[in-house]
């Protein structure tokens, strides 16, 4: 019998990789995984200008996976949208919060593309909630003014698990 290597989850559990008969490794992996609270609403106005930011914060688990699923969804057909990730860590002296930049991101408007209409987006984030809570920092890229209607785009958090 073969001793396969074993898989170290972020929860500490350890558990051996599964071979088949002839000895072959076999690794399955998955992308389903612990939402983290509810889904995230970003409102954005008529009349807001470009670039206006709605930001809100993820608060971290006890217990943090090493990476997360940040699915957004953008129903605007009028304005792309930037997303920005932080990590809000704490100074030194623990007295006050410092944004620290993790990544940044776009999303499209919603568009049809060969009859298929694409609106939601997911994007992997290494390394969240490091000792930290998550900000998400969305702004509209085009100045609706008027021209578009009010909308709401939808953020979901969830641990990926492999």
């Amino acid at each position: 019998m073969t001793d396969f290597p074993r898989l170290v989850k972020p929860d500490g559990v350890s558990e051996p990789l599964a071979g088949d008969d002839d000895g072959n490794l076999k690794v399955t992996t998955g992308s389903g995984g612990a939402q983290l609270g509810s889904d995230i609403d970003f409102a954005f106005g008529a009349e807001d200008g470009a670039n206006t930011q709605v930001v809100q914060i993820i608060t971290a688990p006890e217990t943090p996976a090493q990476e997360y699923a940040v699915v957004i969804h953008n129903p605007s057909t009028y304005s792309d949208l930037t997303v920005k990730a932080f990590a809000v860590e704490l100074t030194l002296d623990g007295a006050n919060t410092r944004d620290a930049f993790i990544t940044e991101w776009q999303i499209p408007k919603a568009q049809s593309i060969s009859g298929t209409t694409i609106q939601t987006y997911l994007n992997l984030i290494h390394g969240a909630f490091m000792e930290a809570d998550l900000k998400l920092v969305i702004s509209n890229n085009t100045t609706l003014a008027g021209a578009a209607p009010a909308f709401i785009a939808t953020a979901r958090v969830r641990a990926v698990t492999y």
